[in-house]
């Protein structure tokens, strides 16, 4: 008796707070946080935007790597800074208020050049999650770009969505993927970045995984190219495409293209599946084109998604891309094979 009469004060006590957060943006003050180098100007790495106010309020941008500042209960979180050093990675999106707001977009990855010697570039961050009854994950960070003239250059790969919407928010859609930074040298190795993933968009709609980034040499070595990220899923609703794969060049030595990304599943019917990525094209010696991302899957009663292109392939020993398989339906049609490249 006495565990029940608990039971029920509790539950009042969830709705009291509930109906109190609701009502909040009506009678408290709001205040936007302050972008980082307003709080603090002399700031050269890893800035923070300030968070907004309790009541309501966005999050102030990142600075050089920092993160955005984040929402309270009702706001959008503020974006995360770019980085600034060698293999130094964006900072991450701020996220949206506990009850509505939209996640910050996660920031770029340091681009990287020298003149000579290996280099890495740094890797987009994530976005900032969403609210529980509104608003979108932020997009993740693109890659960072690398050069040099002889050794290896290493981009950064994108950054993903921010995370999944909430089951109460039926309107919000998945962030997005950001893309793969793209890799050049003379003499030496070209690895691109690979693409974010698209993010989970529950009920409503996702965004498309990043495309990978291109691989380039323009004197004597290999290229290999970045993968597309996989496409965001839906319980129920539009899923999206995965991201392309991006292209390798190189005319000495091995061009590997990237694949394509997968794309995007959604479970329940009345939603669509998302399509895969196309496969990169290759250019080289030996070349490799990347093979197209498999359509997004199933579906009670939905048709699966397309299979993504594969990339064609030039020069005296090729392999062209396959084409991507087929998105399959639980209890619908399946999607078409994807067409393989040349």
């Amino acid at each position: 008796m006495k565990i029940r009469k608990a039971l029920k004060i509790l539950a009042v006590a969830a709705l009291l707070i509930v109906g109190v957060a609701l009502i909040v943006p009506f009678l408290g003050p709001h205040r936007d946080g302050r972008d980082a180098l307003e709080v603090n100007p002399s700031c050269t790495h890893l800035c923070d935007g300030e968070d907004g106010g309790f009541f309501g309020g966005d999050g102030g941008d990142g600075a050089f790597g920092g993160k955005g500042g984040n929402a309270w209960l009702y706001g959008n979180g503020g974006r995360g800074g770019d980085g600034v050093a060698a293999a130094a990675t964006g900072g991450a999106g701020g996220n949206g208020g506990l009850m509505r707001g939209s996640g910050g977009a996660g920031g770029n990855g340091a681009n990287v050049t020298a003149p000579t010697g290996d280099v890495v570039a740094g890797s987009g961050a994530s976005g900032g999650s969403s609210g529980l009854f509104g608003g979108n994950p932020g997009h993740g960070g693109d890659g960072g770009n690398a050069a040099t003239t002889t050794g290896t250059a290493t981009a950064g790969n994108g950054g993903d969505s921010g995370s999944r919407v909430s089951d109460l928010n039926f309107a919000g859609d998945s962030g997005g993927g950001g893309n793969g930074g793209t890799a050049t040298t003379v003499d030496g190795a070209a690895i691109g970045g690979a693409g974010g993933y698209g993010g989970h968009g529950k009920w409503h709609a996702a965004q498309p995984g990043g495309d990978g980034g291109t691989a380039t040499v323009t004197g004597s070595g290999d290229a290999t190219a970045g993968a597309g990220g996989a496409g965001g899923g839906v319980f129920y609703g539009t899923a999206a495409g995965g991201g392309n794969g991006g292209s390798a060049t190189t005319p000495d030595g091995t061009a590997a293209a990237g694949h394509g990304g997968q794309g995007g599943l959604v479970v329940t019917t009345g939603g669509a599946a998302g399509n895969g990525g196309a496969g990169g094209d290759a250019t080289g010696t030996v070349a490799k084109g990347g093979n197209g991302g498999a359509g997004g899957k199933f579906g009670f009663g939905t048709t699966g998604g397309d299979g993504g292109a594969g990339g064609n392939a030039s020069g005296p020993n090729v392999t062209p891309g396959l084409g991507g398989a087929a998105g399959t339906g639980m209890f619908g049609a399946n999607g078409v094979t994807g067409q393989n490249g040349r």
